[in-house]
């Protein structure tokens, strides 16, 4: 009994701090923009979901069918970001230590952080369903909304999904290799290839519950339609490459859930409370003993004293305080310089080889396969390099040092800037000579206005919300959509940049850097 309440006392608590942060405002407020994106009107420019050119009547079973797929889909890769920040923030006030000095035990922490995790998306799925009827009614297709086939697919298709989304950002933030940037990148590669196609292509491990809706919907709209060919299927963002969306809607009535069925979706809550017992196990209690590394062996050293000659005297030294040979130079030529060395600082030898590779592969490769694999890939790279610019300072203490430089507001924004310019340009070599090469002069302004509003993005996040997680996001989601998918009008390597487009993302990244030296300003 003691042990439930300590467990729920630890979401609640969890919960009324995050639900009171500003953030959480700003996230209802995109959770609504979405119910309205979920559901287009026809001869719309893009489709959510569609059949061969076919798709329900946006009714209350439909439209809590469609939004709660595309929650299961997109949230569980924002959820997922938005929720990973529970164990971290006890790390950083410190209340950690405290807890672990408690009767608390670790399954019941591990617990609770999901459960609270869990009650984030919770609202979000709620609030969701409540724009979907909302939706409903402004559509007008069908303006009788009935509750249980509006709310049903949401308590039985998105919940289960994001009980192991809770789940599973407790367990990244408590694996040492996964707590920081790098979870973020495991995460989306996880979703990508793993989540996101998991009911599309026919798995039988379902997480999303694709398989469970579809079939009903493919099979009225056989019978409205006969011989229409129901494997052209379409589920997310799809933009028509001219024109707009023509679709023919049928009339479908939801799914006919079984307790077979029922059971089958809930099941994954039970997957959710394994990964809370296998991450409790890993849990380390917040556990900050330092352990003892042994000092590298090395070729030219001292023989180390044996037993018997006992421990070497300790020799005290007189400190002495001498001047600096030269003074400090605190030009953007330095500081740019200092920032590559730091943003280069500690990257593993792999990560080289695998750009130079890439780089080299740009440059002998065909040029469609470099503009469609190589050169998103290589702009990818680089994402845990740019994702500290803006918020160093904050993320390691150093912001009074900082403050006290000269030009402590605009230089050091611009050497960052420049630094992660340089990175860009770098990664891009290869398709910069081969555009330059062949005179494609819109492909080089495009990429050369893409490197210049990629730092600038990372700089402005950074600033404003003192941490590396926002951008690695925001970056994830737009390279996603961009150089990967080719949305239009987001590609910012340069491949199918226009002139429009290419002074859009330079106008982006003066708008950029003015955010950022605004917010460092006020700071």
């Amino acid at each position: 009994m003691k042990s439930a309440r300590a467990l729920l006392e630890i979401a609640r608590a969890d919960v009324l701090e995050r639900t009171r942060r500003p953030g959480y405002l700003i996230i209802l407020g995109v959770t609504l923009y979405a119910a309205y994106i979920f559901l287009p009107p026809n001869h719309a420019p893009y489709a959510t979901l569609q059949f061969g050119n076919h798709r329900g009547v946006y009714n209350s079973a439909w439209v809590g069918s469609q939004v709660s797929l595309l929650a299961s889909i997109f949230l569980s890769l924002v959820g997922f970001y938005l929720v990973k920040n529970a164990v971290s923030g006890d790390r950083r006030s410190r209340v950690g230590p405290i807890l672990a000095g408690t009767p608390l035990t670790r399954l019941d922490y591990v617990l609770g952080k999901a459960l609270a995790n869990l009650a984030i998306l919770t609202s979000i799925v709620a609030l969701l369903a409540v724009g979907a009827a909302v939706m409903q009614w402004v559509r007008g297709e069908d303006t009788h909304i009935a509750p249980l086939p509006l709310v049903i697919p949401f308590v039985l298709g998105t919940l289960p999904v994001m009980s192991v989304v809770a789940a599973v950002a407790v367990l990244f933030e408590v694996v040492p290799g996964l707590r920081g940037g790098g979870g973020n990148v495991a995460w989306f590669i996880v979703w990508s290839f793993g989540l996101a196609q998991s009911g599309l292509r026919g798995a039988s491990i379902d997480l999303l519950g694709v398989t469970f809706m579809t079939p009903s919907m493919i099979a009225a709209c056989q019978r409205a339609f006969p011989g229409v060919d129901t494997t052209q299927m379409s589920l997310g963002l799809t933009f028509k490459s001219s024109g707009v969306w023509n679709l023919t809607t049928y009339r479908w009535e939801g799914v006919e859930w079984t307790g077979a069925m029922a059971a089958a979706r809930l099941a994954w809550l039970l997957v959710a409370f394994a990964i809370c017992l296998m991450t409790a196990w890993i849990f380390d209690r917040f556990d900050t003993a330092e352990v003892a590394v042994k000092p590298p062996r090395r070729w030219l050293s001292w023989p180390r004293p044996s037993a018997a000659q006992g421990p070497a005297p300790l020799a005290l030294a007189t400190p002495r305080l001498t001047t600096l040979a030269t003074p400090l130079d605190f030009g953007l030529r330095s500081m740019t310089l200092a920032e590559l060395r730091l943003m280069l600082r500690g990257i593993s030898f792999f990560w080289f080889l695998i750009t130079a590779g890439l780089v080299l592969a740009s440059l002998l490769a065909p040029l469609p396969a470099v503009n469609r694999g190589i050169l998103p890939a290589l702009w990818i790279l680089p994402l845990l390099i740019w994702s500290p610019l803006g918020n160093r300072d904050a993320v390691h203490g150093v912001e009074v040092l900082m403050r006290s430089a000269p030009s402590p507001v605009v230089r050091p924004l611009l050497a960052q800037w420049l630094a992660g310019f340089m990175i860009a340009i770098a990664v891009s070599l290869g398709a910069l000579l081969r555009w330059s090469a062949a005179g494609d002069l819109g492909a080089v302004l495009g990429l050369l206005a893409g490197a210049a509003f990629v730092p600038a993005l990372a700089v402005a996040l950074g600033a404003w919300s003192r941490s590396s997680k926002f951008f690695e996001v925001v970056y994830l989601l737009l390279w996603y959509a961009g150089p990967l998918n080719r949305a239009p009008g987001l590609d910012f390597t340069g491949a199918t940049a226009g002139a429009l487009a290419t002074s859009i993302w330079a106008s982006l990244a003066i708008l950029c850097m003015a955010a950022a030296i605004v917010a460092r300003r006020r700071s």
